[in-house]
């Protein structure tokens, strides 16, 4: 059902359970993020974005990935984020910098 048929207080409260029910997944998933184990798509993902960012090419396979968009993406998003930070290479956090780590010690 979507909001349009909501009362004002009802909406807040779907918002608010919404948000409560995230940062308590965040709570959850956040803590000590670096010493678990990446979920095996992070894993795949960091590899392909580890492979894009040394100038490896990537060749899309259907029958394999959810699709092309990250790799289609990543050298782009890497791009403007090195522009933006005015520095020679972006650097890159949280969870990028995880997997990242993670794709150099698979190598």
């Amino acid at each position: 059902m979507g909001q349009a048929g909501l009362s004002p207080s009802a909406r807040w409260l779907r918002r608010a359970v919404f948000a409560a029910v995230a940062l308590f997944g965040l709570a959850l998933r956040l803590p000590q993020l670096d010493a678990r184990p990446m979920h095996t798509d992070e894993a795949v993902n960091a590899y392909i974005v580890g492979q894009l960012l040394a100038g490896q090419k990537y060749t899309y396979d259907a029958q394999d990935r959810h699709g092309p968009a990250q790799a289609a993406l990543a050298p782009a998003a890497h791009s403007f984020a090195a522009r933006a930070g005015g520095e020679g290479h972006a650097k890159p956090s949280g969870i990028t910098r995880i997997c990242l780590r993670a794709a150099a010690r698979a190598r």
